[in-house]
């Protein structure tokens, strides 16, 4: 993490002062914006949160392809993504400014209902294990 982070900042110091960078650096922004975006979209569908209408055919497009996945792999817990799909967005880089704050609170409510998931879960999880020896 802190090896990516220093080259972030790095590129982002560079960009400042090269014109060449800082187009790199605009350019690899944009990537970003494709790649939080595609991260809300996950999440909402994994926490069940509405996408925006403008999200409407890339979420079933993806639906669709996940879906395929899963059959043909088999079906896992679909919460054991979450983990992943919050460490990739907080492991991207910046997005473009007139979207972070969108992305952001798109990210925010997904994560909060998953969170709140994953804890009643775990709680249930909790309360069998402490049963199963006391039945015993």
């Amino acid at each position: 993490w802190q090896t990516a982070m220093d080259r972030r900042l790095q590129a982002a110091l560079t960009a400042l002062t090269d014109p060449e960078a800082n187009a790199q650096f605009q350019a690899k922004r944009q990537i970003n914006t494709k790649e939080r975006a595609m991260l809300c979209l996950q999440m909402e569908i994994l926490a069940g949160v509405q996408s925006p209408p403008e999200a409407t055919q890339e979420r079933l497009a993806f639906q669709v392809s996940r879906l395929t996945g899963h059959l043909s792999q088999g079906v896992s817990d679909p919460l054991d993504e979450f983990p992943h799909l919050e460490r990739s967005w907080y492991a991207c880089g910046p997005a473009l400014n007139h979207q972070i704050e969108d992305l952001e609170q798109r990210f925010d409510k997904s994560h909060r209902v998953l969170t709140a998931t994953q804890s009643g879960t775990s709680s249930k999880k909790r309360v069998v294990t402490r049963r199963g020896p006391q039945n015993s």
